[in-house]
Order: structure tokens, then C-alpha cells, then sequence
């Protein structure tokens, strides 16, 4: 075979290829690949946004007046304080990740006051 056709044939098969690649890969679909849209919805999924969007209208009525009701009431002034306070608690080590028994405090962290660096101090 001519190499001159071989290299013909070799450039028309590496854009063919880098085209298929592109169209496959940016084809412009808008939607995503994974979501799926049908027009109708099923009775059942229909009732359901029907039932949820006339409970959110219901929340949207609802008013809060503060100054007049809810703190006034025998019920609400009825209420007893039942928290609880919390000790504090002791701090733990500096690093909780280094092996037990190499709890070495670090005042610099790039140089030691030796001028060694720290990994050399800590034998890291």
C-alpha cells in the first residue's frame, strides 16, 4: 500500500473517530442523562401535587400573631424549664491522630528553635 494513502487513511479514521467522540460526548442534550420526563402523570402523582400544593396554600394563611396569643396563654406560661447543663469536659490530646505516647507540643510550625525542620524534630 502507498504511504501516502496509509496516511490519508489514517487521518480520515482519527477525525471520524474524534467526531463520533464529540457528537457522543457534547451532544447538546439539554436534559440531564440520568432525569426522565413523561408529559401525563399518572391519576396518583397528579392528586398528590394537587393535595400537597392546597396544604402549602393552608401553611401560607397561617399568621403568627406573638403579641396577642401564643406567649399569653395559661398553657404556654404553664411550662416547665427541664434542660439540663452540661460539665465541661477535659480537652483532649493535641493531635488525636498520631500513635499514643508521642504527644510532643509544637510551638513553631515550620522551624524548631535548634534550626532543624520539624519533621526532623518529631521523626517524622
Amino acid at each position: 500500500m502507498n504511504p501516502l494513502l496509509k496516511n490519508i487513511l489514517v487521518a480520515v479514521a482519527i477525525v471520524a473517530i474524534a467526531f463520533l467522540g464529540y457528537r457522543f460526548f457534547f451532544s447538546g442534550d439539554a436534559k440531564p442523562a440520568g432525569l426522565k420526563f413523561e408529559g401525563a402523570q399518572n391519576e396518583t402523582g397528579g392528586q398528590a401535587g394537587r393535595d400537597f400544593l392546597v396544604a402549602l396554600a393552608d401553611l401560607k394563611n397561617i399568621n403568627l400573631d406573638l403579641s396577642s396569643g401564643i406567649f399569653n396563654d395559661r398553657a404556654f406560661s404553664s411550662l416547665k424549664d427541664m434542660s439540663v447543663s452540661l460539665p465541661s469536659e477535659p480537652r483532649g490530646r493535641p493531635n488525636p491522630f498520631r500513635a499514643i505516647g508521642n504527644n510532643i507540643k509544637v510551638s513553631s510550625p515550620t522551624t524548631t528553635e535548634t534550626g532543624g525542620s520539624l519533621n526532623d524534630k518529631l521523626n517524622w
